[in-house]
């Protein structure tokens, strides 16, 4: 029987090392919600930069688009999916979400 195997020493020696992973993936998980949360709040500067550069030698423009916004955006699901709390930021980009791809996609095949 099943139930027979965890009793045994061997069968509990495996249930403990499984609370110990269980255990250190949960405080991962914590610290790094917590990390992610403190970087979203730096990430107002990325929303206010210029999306057009122009090269000054050949005049070209190039896309500035900061892709750490796409980034956000997917971790962003992937915490709501995981009922962990989102900063308002990340939120309103998430409304946004086919409005800054399809732009972010625009500005790259129109500056190539």
């Amino acid at each position: 029987k099943s139930s027979d195997i965890l009793k045994s020493t061997r069968g509990m020696s495996i249930v403990r090392k499984y609370n110990k992973v269980a255990y250190v993936l949960v405080k991962f998980e914590v610290l790094y919600h917590k990390a992610w949360t403190k970087e979203i709040s730096t990430m107002k500067y990325v929303l206010q930069a210029t999306l057009l550069i122009r090269d000054q030698e050949t005049e070209k423009m190039y896309s500035n688009f900061d892709h750490r916004i796409l980034e956000i955006l997917r971790e962003a699901k992937c915490m709501l999916k995981m009922d962990l709390e989102v900063p308002e930021l990340a939120k309103r980009l998430l409304k946004t979400e086919q409005m800054l791809k399809t732009n972010s996609n625009n500005l790259e095949v129109h500056c190539i």
